[in-house]
């Protein structure tokens, strides 16, 4: 990919990006504006590209996803995106952010009761909670619910705040030309891994410290539930008019909490209290400690300034 620039004014562009397939040299040709940015230029990519001719497979061999089980890619509601997606990857899981699907719906349905009617239903986590807020709402066949995430992957993620996050973080080097832009994001994230290494480095217990604090909320809640002695392994944990099965060996609660996050639920926090059990036995092993650092101990490599850079061959750009 590459721009062809300084070119007259025409309908408000100024400069032609070029996509080039590498396999079969099939050139697409797209009116950018003079200063295309990075975000802009990804639009125009998933506009013109993706849209026609699906998302680039490299994306998914470089990092090894093949059929996608375990995957979750969360989008803005991208049609292109997700025809793509399943197609290189049956397997995988797409949801809409619902921050996005908000915004939308909000045009229509404002105020703040029905605000919060359109976040309970999104965050319910089993479905009868669901059903019970969507008959006040008219959000159905959009997957944005906690309900419809598996339990694989162990996150409960509704918005794509990871994707925001990162994009504030390299907003400085977004604005630069490719290169300076990609050096800008190598040298940040060099900056990014030691400190979070560096983080974790005092601390004894086995638990990340985020995970944690969801835990200890959980405890607390958790007083509020009654559990009934186990039949096997499996507890009745009552909390007000509702009830909830709690099966301590499969580590799962039929309120899908704990199925989707892998964190113990305030209903798993009684059970567990209830046998006196240590709650870090029932901790999925990627919020420990160690597999944090374990993901953070492949550094990028150090290189040299750009004037010692082996110079390209070929013709000039």
């Amino acid at each position: 990919m590459d721009f062809i620039v300084a070119l007259p004014k025409s309908e408000g562009f100024e400069s032609i990006m070029v996509v080039v397939d590498r396999f079969s040299k099939y050139a697409t040709f797209i009116p950018a504006p003079a200063d295309c940015k990075v975000d802009k230029a990804a639009r125009l990519f998933f506009k013109n590209v993706v849209k026609l001719w699906g998302f680039p497979r490299l994306l998914f061999e470089e990092p090894n996803i093949t059929d996608g089980l375990g995957w979750t890619f969360i989008s803005d509601q991208q049609k292109g995106f997700i025809k793509s997606i399943s197609t290189l990857t049956p397997f995988v899981e797409h949801h809409n952010c619902a921050r996005d699907v908000y915004y939308n719906w909000k045009k229509e349905f404002k105020g703040q009761a029905l605000k919060n009617i359109f976040w309970r239903a999104a965050r319910s986590t089993y479905e009868a909670s669901l059903n019970e807020a969507l008959n006040e709402l008219s959000c159905q066949g959009m997957k944005f619910y906690k309900v419809y995430i598996s339990d694989i992957p162990k996150y409960d993620m509704i918005n794509n705040n990871v994707a925001e996050t990162f994009n504030g973080y390299i907003i400085k080097a977004r604005g630069r030309p490719i290169i300076d832009m990609l050096e800008g994001i190598r040298a940040a994230l060099i900056e990014r891994q030691h400190n979070k290494l560096m983080g974790m480095s005092g601390i004894t217990n086995s638990i990340c410290p985020r995970i944690r604090a969801k835990l200890e909320t959980n405890k607390y809640n958790s007083r509020l539930c009654i559990s009934k002695p186990p039949v096997g392994d499996k507890f009745q944990v009552a909390v007000g008019d509702d009830q909830f099965v709690v099966d301590l060996k499969k580590c799962t609660c039929s309120c899908r909490s704990w199925d989707i996050t892998g964190i113990p639920c305030m209903h798993a926090c009684s059970s567990i209290h209830f046998m006196k059990r240590g709650i870090t036995d029932f901790f999925d092993a990627y919020f420990s400690v160690q597999k944090y650092t374990e993901s953070y101990s492949y550094p990028l490599e150090s290189i040299n300034g750009k004037k010692m850079w082996p110079a390209a061959t070929g013709a000039p750009i």
